[in-house]
């Protein structure tokens, strides 16, 4: 209880600190494109009613939620699945630290890739929807090679570096591509309903259907093949 207290008194003084723009700090957004240094007050401020009638957040909503449908499902039985495959429970954890050491430089890394892909594109949403396209397909790659890690441990590191790269890639990606439609004014409001409705429902959908499949064959590898699924969809949602 004491914990949760301090948890919440914490994540309160976060939500206050957050809901003022940056240059309430004296600071300005690190990576902001030229081309966004206009009159901030010329940005237009959507509703949400307004926000919700468009495709734009519908599909990077659904798309978000595919994503973390597969996510969640990798995190919930990825010990299991190498355990199933013949590792012992101490090298299946060590595995599944990799994911999470990788994932402390993957984070900046990526992030710089996808300011990289903006100044590329020349255009803010057509520079996050490339990310956005490739993050799936990073997803996949790293299920076919976890699913092949029954052969070598190779193929198991492997996956377990590239599900940190694909994990820096989505959230973000997710938030960026949003934000470069609707504008820093509008995004917190909208943004905060889209995460409501992918991450209430897809860490539970993918967790509940990861055990499920798991119980029904008696192994981990069925549940894996599935995760590829969501991902696929995700990375169709990104190309339309």
């Amino acid at each position: 209880r004491v914990l949760a207290g301090i948890t919440l008194i914490v994540m309160l003084l976060a939500s206050l600190l957050t809901k003022k723009g940056p240059e309430a700090y004296g600071a300005k957004p690190f990576g902001e494109m030229p081309a966004a240094n206009k009159d901030n007050s010329q940005e237009h401020v959507w509703g949400l009613g307004e926000a919700w009638k468009t495709y734009a957040i519908w599909g990077v909503t659904l798309f978000f939620l595919m994503c973390a449908i597969s996510e969640f499902l990798v995190w919930t039985q990825a010990v299991s699945f190498f355990v199933d495959v013949g590792y012992t429970m101490d090298r299946s954890v060590h595995l599944y630290m990799i994911i999470g050491v990788i994932g402390i430089f993957s984070m900046p890394i990526m992030g710089m890739f996808a300011d990289r892909l903006v100044a590329k594109f020349g255009n803010e949403a057509k520079g996050r929807k490339m990310n956005l396209i490739l993050c799936p397909l990073v997803g996949i790659v790293a299920c076919l090679f976890i699913l092949q890690s029954r052969h070598s441990i190779v193929f198991a590191v492997i996956s377990c570096i590239l599900f940190p790269i694909y994990w820096a890639m989505m959230p973000g990606g997710c938030i960026g591509y949003a934000g470069s439609i609707f504008g820093r004014k509008s995004l917190g409001k909208i943004w905060g309903i889209a995460t409501l409705i992918a991450v209430s429902i897809g860490p539970a959908v993918g967790s509940i259907v990861g055990g499920a499949l798991k119980d029904l064959t008696g192994g981990v590898t069925a549940a894996m093949m599935f995760a590829i699924a969501p991902y696929v969809v995700a990375f169709l949602l990104a190309l339309t």
